[in-house]
């Protein structure tokens, strides 16, 4: 098992508050990808937090959006590919939501990464990713993340720039 596999990032030391304030920039450079391609889009919303039928009070994913009667969740990883492979990933917890929020709602959801210089922690190259239910999953699967925690971890090579994918994966008709 490799355990040094994260580059230190800005997001070291913060608390959940902190780290939100600062994952604000990508969730608005996914925002404005998806409004530049005819999207109608909303960031994030603390404040109107999702009620699951259990009743349980849940924080909403970074980004809404729908067109022409087709909608789904993103959730914006400020998360580097893996030091030691071109691999990337999310705790086992956030997919278990990730896919019980796919259950309830019946809306898809995307996941989408970013890079990061490992020197500056300036943002390397443009978002990538997709449907995560079309990620395939990466061949190593006992490699813990940054905090020590269990991850799913998936193949970077099948993801596309989010630019690429809104328009030649999403749903090409739409943009011809």
């Amino acid at each position: 098992m490799i355990i040094n596999n994260f580059n230190p990032t800005k997001y070291n030391g913060k608390d959940f508050n902190e780290a939100v304030e600062l994952s604000k920039g990508l969730e608005m450079r996914i925002v404005k990808a998806f409004l530049t391609h005819g999207f109608v889009a909303r960031g994030n919303d603390d404040e109107n937090r999702f009620l699951l039928p259990s009743e349980q009070l849940v924080r909403g994913l970074d980004v809404f959006c729908f067109r022409d009667g087709f909608s789904f969740f993103v959730d914006a990883k400020d998360y580097s590919r893996l030091k030691y492979y071109s691999a990337t990933g999310i705790p086992v917890y956030l997919n278990e939501r990730y896919k019980a929020i796919q259950k309830a709602s019946g809306m898809k959801i995307m996941i989408f990464f970013q890079d990061h210089d490992s020197k500056t922690d300036d943002p390397v190259g443009e978002p990538y990713g997709g449907f995560m239910d079309n990620f395939i999953k990466f061949e190593k699967q006992d490699i813990p993340n940054k905090d020590g925690k269990e991850q799913i971890i998936w193949r970077c090579d099948n993801m596309k720039e989010i630019n690429y994918f809104i328009s030649n994966c999403l749903f090409p008709e739409l943009f011809e």
